[in-house]
C-alpha cells in the first residue's frame, strides 16, 4: 500500500487541502479525524468531531480504541485500499495512526508549511480559535445524516493553479462552543514524572515544562538503576513521555530533554 502523510498544527488547514493533495499524488483514500474518505464520501469510521471533548476527539483521531482500530484495518482490507493519505498534527501522530490501523510504513511525509504560506496558516488558525470552525473534506450532504444538530455549511474551493474544484463541509463541533479546557503546568509535570517512574529501572527527579506555539518542551532529570545501555533507557523514557502527553491530554511534546542525574548499581 502506498501511504503518504500530511501533518501540521491543529487548525492549520490540513483538511482544507487534503483532497487536493490526494489528487496530486494519486491517493484514492484519506484518513482524517477518524474517518476513511474516498471520492467525496465517508466510507467508514467515527468522526472525532462528534466527540464532546478535545481529549475524546484526540483519542478518536488516533484510533486509541482497539475495536475502532481493528474495524478500520478490516475496512482497508475489504476495500483493497492500495493508496492512502493520513492527516495528523505531527509526524509521530500520523505514524501512530498508520501503525494502529495496519496501513504499513509511511512513504512520504508532507509538512503543511511546505504547501501553504505562513499567512494562510495564520488565517486558518485564527478562524479555528475565534469561531471554532472545522473542515471535513466531503460535501455537506454526504455527512449530514451523521451530524444532525451540528452547525454546518458548504465550502466550495476552486484551486485555479491545479484547475481543481472541491466541495467541503465547514462545521463547528460541540467541544468548540461548549467551552474550552486547560491543563495546569503542574499536571503536565506530574504526568512526565509518573511515566518516567513507570519505566523499569528509572526514578524521576525534577521536571520542567515550557510552552511553545506548536506544543511543549519537556526537561526531566532521572536516576537510572543498573543502566545497561544508557542511551536506550533514555530513549525509552523520551518516547513514553511523548506518547503519554498525546494520549492523556492531547498535547504534542515537540522536544524532550533528559538529564541522567545519578546511576545506581
Amino acid at each position: 500500500m502506498k501511504v503518504y502523510a500530511l501533518y501540521g498544527e491543529s487548525g492549520s488547514g490540513k483538511s482544507y487541502r487534503a483532497m487536493w493533495i490526494a489528487r496530486k499524488y494519486g491517493l484514492k483514500y484519506v484518513i482524517d479525524d477518524g474517518l476513511l474518505i474516498s471520492g467525496g464520501s465517508v466510507i467508514a469510521g467515527k468522526s472525532a468531531k462528534k466527540e464532546k471533548t478535545k481529549m475524546g476527539s484526540t483519542k478518536r483521531a488516533i484510533f486509541h480504541d482497539d475495536a475502532d482500530a481493528a474495524a478500520m484495518n478490516k475496512t482497508l482490507k475489504k476495500h483493497k485500499v492500495d493508496s492512502l493519505l493520513i492527516l495528523g498534527t505531527s509526524k509521530r501522530m500520523v505514524s501512530r495512526i498508520a501503525q494502529r490501523i495496519g496501513a504499513g510504513e509511511i512513504e512520504k511525509y508532507i509538512d503543511i508549511h511546505d504547501i501553504a504560506s505562513e499567512e494562510e496558516i495564520a488565517t486558518a488558525k485564527r478562524i479555528r480559535s475565534t469561531q471554532g470552525m472545522h473542515v471535513i473534506p466531503v460535501p455537506t450532504m454526504a455527512i449530514k445524516k451523521d451530524f444532525q444538530g451540528y452547525f454546518m455549511d458548504t465550502l466550495e474551493i476552486l484551486l485555479t493553479k491545479a484547475k481543481y474544484k472541491s466541495e467541503k463541509t465547514v462545521m463547528r463541533p460541540s467541544y468548540s462552543y461548549m467551552g474550552d479546557y486547560s491543563v495546569d503546568r503542574n499536571v503536565l509535570v506530574e504526568i512526565c514524572r509518573y511515566v518516567a517512574d513507570k519505566t523499569t529501572g528509572v526514578k524521576a527527579e525534577e521536571a520542567r515544562i515550557n510552552s511553545r506555539t506548536t506544543g511543549v518542551t519537556v526537561y526531566i532529570g532521572i536516576t537510572v538503576k543498573n543502566p545497561g545501555n544508557l542511551r536506550e533507557k533514555c530513549t525509552e523514557v523520551r518516547n513514553a513521555i511523548i506518547e503519554a502527553m498525546e494520549e492523556y491530554v492531547g498535547i504534542t511534546a515537540v522536544k524532550v530533554d533528559i538529564c541522567v542525574r545519578d546511576i545506581e548499581f
